[in-house]
């Protein structure tokens, strides 16, 4: 029977052009103890973003999104960057007219401990710097940036793994 479970939180708070806050996710990792179970987070659309480009979810950093098999947002149990995760971010932001940039720190972490890696801290996953910069040409077009750099620890199988450095450029247009 599945019993995966999901759960999220995100606090923040602006004043003025200034804006802070934190926000916690969390996917549930499978707990080969139990066979009758399987506890592994599987997403119904497979479908987080980076930051918060869907409604309010926290989201990933760019790089560690990156890092994902076609470089996509993507929670299926079959992803082992993006699942049996908890995630942190902390985040800092200053928006003066139409021009915004924000400051992120990731901290990511195993739900349960995953084969051959032992569980020794909440951010036994590794660490993310990043950065987002958004402008809104008068109405007209949003254009914007952002780049962040995973340090990872180890990875899944046990093994040191390297620093990662991803971003993107985007252009879109609300309606």
């Amino acid at each position: 029977s599945y019993g995966g479970m999901h759960y999220m939180a995100k606090v923040g708070y602006s004043t003025g052009p200034f804006s802070f806050g934190v926000a916690y996710a969390a996917f549930s990792g499978d707990d080969t103890a139990t066979t009758d179970k399987y506890e592994l987070y599987t997403a119904p659309l497979d479908g987080p973003y980076t930051y918060g480009f869907y409604k309010w979810w926290p989201g990933f950093g760019p790089a560690h999104t990156m890092l994902t098999p076609y470089s996509f947002a993507c929670v299926a149990d079959w992803d082992m960057w993006m699942t049996n995760e908890n995630v942190l971010d902390i985040y800092v932001g200053y928006a003066s007219g139409p021009i915004s940039v924000r400051f992120d720190f990731f901290g990511y972490g195993f739900d349960k401990e995953a084969p051959g890696i032992e569980k020794t801290g909440f951010l036994t996953r590794g660490q993310e710097v990043a950065v987002f910069v958004y402008y809104n040409y008068n109405d007209i077009v949003d254009l914007g940036f952002t780049a962040g750099m995973f340090m990872p620890n180890k990875d899944n199988f046990g093994d040191e793994a390297t620093n990662a450095l991803g971003g993107y450029f985007f252009v879109f247009k609300s309606f």
